[in-house]
C-alpha cells in the first residue's frame, strides 16, 4: 500500500489535469470556431488520442529501476504545456486555414494534444511502481483505476464551478499547471523503501494463467468503447428528463465517473478472487442487466424533481439511482482485463500500459459512434438496448456456459426492437411500455444536439388554432400554427415584431439576420410584413431545420429567405455579406435567440461579439437579444447590459410585464443610433387583429441601479461567468 497511494494519487491528479484541459481548451476556443458538434468532436478526438498513445508509449521503461524519476518528468512536462496549452490553441486556431471544424481541430492539436501525451504515460509508471511489489495485483489495478475516476470527478467538478466561474481560462491553466509542476517536486523526494513482506501464503484464488496480450487489449477497447457510448446515451437521457444545464451535465458526469471509481475499487480484488476470466463474464452479464434495466430506471431523473433539495441535488440523486449501478458495474472490467494482461509477467507497467491505451481508443470509437450514428439511427431508447445486448454478446463469447448470457442478449435486442421498430404490433408494445417517445401525431427525432419532438401543442384549444409545438430535449423552443406560418404564439416573439415594426415600420425593404431559427415562424412573420426583405437564419442544428421542414412547412419557403447550419458567432464574424456589385450589405436587424433551455451560449455574450455584431449592422442598425432571467436575482441581466452597454451607445430593455421576481424574457434593444419606444405595443397571439397589448420598457434608473447593486462587469472572452450568474434562474426555472 505504501507504493500504490502514491501511484494511485499520480493516476489521479493525471486524470483530473485532462478533465480541466477538456473542459478549458473548448472554452477558450469557442469564440474562434463556436461550440458546435464538429468542434466537440474534434476536442474529445484529440484528448482521447493523446491519453491513448501516452498510455502506450509511456510504457517503455516504466518497469525500470527509475521508474520514480519517469514519472516525476513526465507530471512537469504535463505542467510546462499545460500552462501554454491555452495560448498554443487560440493561435492555432486563429491561424488554420479551412472551415470551423477543422480549426478547432487545429486549435485542439496545438494546444492539448501533446498535454494529454504526456498526462497519459503517467499511468504506465504509476502501474509499474503499484505493481513492483503488490501481493494482490488485481487490488493494486483496481485502485488505480478507481484513483483515475475519481481525479476526473475532482476535475470535472472542480474546474466547472471552482475555476471557471472565478478566473479566466489561462489563469485556470496555470493552475492546473502549477500543481503538477507542485507533484512532480515531490516525487523527487524520498521514495517510501518496501516494506519486508513475507513469502504469499497459498491463495485461495484460482492461478492468473498467462494470456497473449492482444486477447485483453482487444477486449478492453470494445468496453471502453460501449461504456463511452453508454455516457452519451446516459447524457441524453438526463437531458430529456432534466433540462440542459451546467448542473444536469455535471450531475451525469460525475455519477458516471463515481461509479467507474467503485467499480475499480471491486473489479481488482474480484479478478484476484474469482480469476479475470470468471469475473469478466460476469461483470459483463452484470452490466448488460442493468443497461438494459435503465429503459425503467432512467425515469428516477424524472421523479427525483419532487425531492425537497436543490435542483442539482435533486438531480444527481435521480441519475445516481438511474445509472450509477450500471457504470460501476462497467468500472470493474478495466482492471480485470489488465489483471489478466499482467499474469505472469515482469513488464506489468508496459502491459498495464497498452491495456488502458486499446480502452481509450475503444472510448473514442465509441464517443464517434454513439453522438452522430447510434443515437440517431435507434434513438435513445434503441441505443440503450443495442449496447446492453453487444455486452451481453461479449459475456457469451467469453463464457464457458452460454445459454443465460444469450438469453440476455435476446431480451435486450427484443427491447430495443419494441424501442425503435415501426411495425404496428412492436410500435404498440413500446408505446404501452413508455419506451417511445412517438405517440400518434408526433414526429420525434434525435441528432447531434438532443431530441426534437413535435407534437400538438397544450395552447391549440385556447388560441383555438392548429397549432403545434417544438420541443428541443425538455423544454418547449417554440409554437407554430400549421395554418398560418407568420402567426408568432410566443410572447417574447410578439416584442421581436414589434420592434421591427416600431423602428423600421416605414421601409419598403430590411435586411435581417437571425441567431437562431427554432420553428423558422420569426423569419417567415418578417417576410410577411416585408416581401422583399432579406433573411437569412444561422441554426446550429440542422435537425431542428428537418424538423420544420417536415412539419412546419419550411419545405417550401419564402423567397428571400435563406439559412446555414452554423454557430451564429462563426456567421457574424464571416462580416457582412455583399450585395450583387460586391459591396457590403450590412444588416438593419440583428436577432439573437440561440440559448437552449436556460443554458446560454456564453460566447455570444461577451463584448468581443458584440462589437462583431456592430461591425456588420448598418450605422442605424438594431441588435435585439432575447434574455431569460429574473430581475430580482438579475445579476445575468445586469452584467448583459453592462456589456451592451460597453459595445453600443444606446441600449434598452423591454418584456411584457415588470414583476421583478419571476423568470421573463427580456429582450434587450441595442442600436449607435437612438432609439426611441414610445408608444411600443405587440400583437395579441389569441387576437392578433385585436387591440394591441403594452410593452414595459424598464427605465434607465431601475437598470443602473441593476448594475450597481451587483457590480456588474462586462462579460469579456477571457472571462465570462455566465454558468454562476444563472445559477439562480436554473434553480428557479428547474423542471418539477
Amino acid at each position: 500500500m505504501r507504493r500504490v497511494l502514491p501511484a494511485s494519487a499520480s493516476v489521479a491528479l493525471a486524470g483530473a489535469a485532462t478533465m480541466a484541459l477538456e473542459i478549458l481548451l473548448p472554452r477558450r476556443l469557442a469564440p474562434e470556431v463556436g461550440t458546435t458538434s464538429a468542434v466537440w468532436t474534434a476536442g474529445i478526438a484529440v484528448v482521447l488520442t493523446g491519453l491513448a498513445l501516452g498510455s502506450a508509449l509511456g510504457g517503455r521503461g516504466a518497469d525500470a529501476d527509475d521508474a520514480r524519476v519517469r514519472e516525476a518528468r513526465r507530471l512537469a512536462l504535463a505542467a510546462l504545456l499545460a500552462a501554454v496549452a491555452p495560448f498554443l490553441a487560440r493561435a492555432a486556431a486563429g491561424a488554420a486555414p479551412g472551415g470551423v471544424a477543422t480549426r478547432a481541430f487545429a486549435g485542439m492539436l496545438a494546444g492539448g494534444f501533446l498535454p494529454c501525451v504526456a498526462l497519459g504515460s503517467v499511468y504506465p509508471v504509476a502501474a509499474a511502481r503499484a505493481l513492483r511489489h503488490a501481493r494482490h495485483r488485481g487490488r493494486a489495478l483496481g485502485l488505480l483505476a478507481a484513483a483515475g475516476a475519481i481525479g476526473s470527478v475532482l476535475g470535472t467538478w472542480g474546474t466547472s464551478y471552482g475555476l471557471v466561474p472565478y478566473v479566466a481560462v489561462p489563469t485556470a491553466a496555470w493552475a492546473v499547471a502549477g500543481v503538477l509542476a507542485l507533484t512532480a517536486l515531490g516525487r523527487l523526494g524520498a521514495d517510501p523503501a518496501p516494506r519486508a513482506t513475507r513469502a504469499p501464503a497459498p491463495a485461495r484464488a484460482p492461478r492468473v494463467e498467462p494470456v497473449p496480450l492482444r486477447a485483453p487489449a482487444a477486449w478492453n477497447a470494445l468496453v471502453g468503447a460501449v461504456t463511452l457510448a453508454f455516457e452519451v446515451v446516459a447524457a441524453r437521457r438526463v437531458a430529456l428528463d432534466a433540462g440542459s444545464s451546467l448542473e444536469a451535465w455535471t450531475a451525469i458526469f460525475v455519477v458516471v465517473l463515481a461509479g467507474l471509481s467503485l467499480g475499480g475499487f471491486v473489479g481488482g480484488p474480484w479478478a484476484d478472487r474469482a480469476g479475470p476470466r470468471r469475473a469478466a463474464v460476469a461483470a459483463l452479464l452484470l452490466a448488460a442487466v442493468l443497461g438494459t434495466a435503465t429503459a425503467w430506471t432512467s425515469r428516477a431523473v424524472v421523479e427525483a424533481r419532487t425531492l425537497a433539495h436543490g435542483f442539482g441535488v435533486r438531480t444527481a440523486i435521480g441519475v445516481a439511482v438511474a445509472y450509477l449501478p450500471l457504470f460501476t458495474a462497467l468500472g470493474t472490467l478495466p482492471p480485470i482485463l489488465a489483471r489478466a494482461a499482467v499474469a505472469g509477467h515482469g513488464d506489468p507497467g508496459r502491459r498495464a500500459g497498452l491495456v488502458s491505451a486499446a480502452g481509450t481508443v475503444g472510448a473514442l470509437v465509441g464517443v464517434l459512434a454513439a453522438g452522430p450514428g447510434l443515437v440517431p439511427a435507434l434513438r435513445i431508447e434503441g441505443a440503450a438496448a443495442a449496447l446492453s445486448a453487444l455486452l451481453a454478446l461479449l459475456a457469451t463469447g467469453l463464457a464457458v456456459r452460454r445459454a443465460l448470457p444469450a438469453v440476455v442478449a435476446v431480451a435486450a435486442l427484443a427491447l430495443g426492437a419494441v424501442a425503435r421498430l415501426d411495425a404496428a404490433p412492436l410500435r404498440a408494445a413500446g408505446l404501452a411500455l413508455g419506451l417511445r417517445p412517438d405517440a400518434d401525431g408526433a414526429w420525434v427525432a434525435d441528432g447531434p444536439y438532443g431530441r426534437v419532438l413535435i407534437e400538438r401543442a397544450p395552447e391549440a384549444d385556447a388560441y383555438h388554432r392548429d397549432v403545434v409545438r417544438m420541443k428541443l430535449d425538455a423544454r418547449t423552443h417554440g409554437i407554430h400554427d400549421l395554418g398560418d406560418p407568420t402567426w408568432i404564439g410566443s410572447k417574447y416573439g410578439t416584442m421581436y415584431d414589434a420592434v421591427a415594426r416600431h423602428l423600421r415600420g416605414d421601409r419598403p425593404s430590411v435586411r435581417a439576420l437571425f441567431l437562431g431559427g427554432g420553428t423558422y415562424t420569426a423569419p417567415r412573420a418578417l417576410l410577411r410584413r416585408w416581401p422583399a426583405a432579406t433573411v437569412h437564419v444561422a441554426e446550429i442544428d440542422p435537425l431542428v431545420t428537418r424538423a420544420a421542414e417536415a412539419r412546419l412547412g419550411l419545405d417550401a419557403p419564402p423567397a428571400g429567405l435563406t439559412w446555414v447550419h452554423e454557430d451564429g458567432r462563426t456567421v457574424v464574424r464571416e462580416g457582412a455579406p455583399r450585395d450583387a456589385a460586391g459591396r457590403p450589405a450590412p444588416w438593419d436587424l440583428v436577432f439573437a435567440d440561440a440559448f437552449g433551455d436556460v443554458g446560454v451560449p456564453w460566447h455570444l455574450t461577451t463584448l468581443e461579439f458584440l462589437r462583431e455584431v456592430r461591425a456588420v449592422l448598418a450605422p442605424d442598425g438594431v441588435y435585439l437579444a432575447n434574455t431569460i432571467d429574473v430581475f430580482e436575482t438579475g445579476r445575468f441581466l445586469a452584467a448583459s447590459r453592462a456589456t451592451l452597454r460597453a459595445a453600443f451607445r444606446h441600449v434598452e430593455a423591454i418584456s411584457v410585464g415588470r414583476e421583478t421576481d419571476w423568470p421573463w424574457n427580456f429582450v434587450f434593444v441595442a442600436s449607435d443610433a437612438p432609439i426611441d419606444l414610445a408608444g411600443l405595443a405587440r400583437t395579441d397571439p389569441a387576437d392578433p387583429e385585436g387591440p394591441p397589448l403594452p410593452v414595459h420598457v424598464w427605465s434607465r434608473a431601475e437598470l443602473d441601479a441593476l448594475e450597481a447593486r451587483f457590480g456588474a462587469e462586462p462579460l469579456r472572452d477571457d472571462f465570462a461567468p455566465v454558468e454562476r450568474l444563472l445559477a439562480p434562474l436554473v434553480e428557479r426555472a428547474a423542471p418539477r
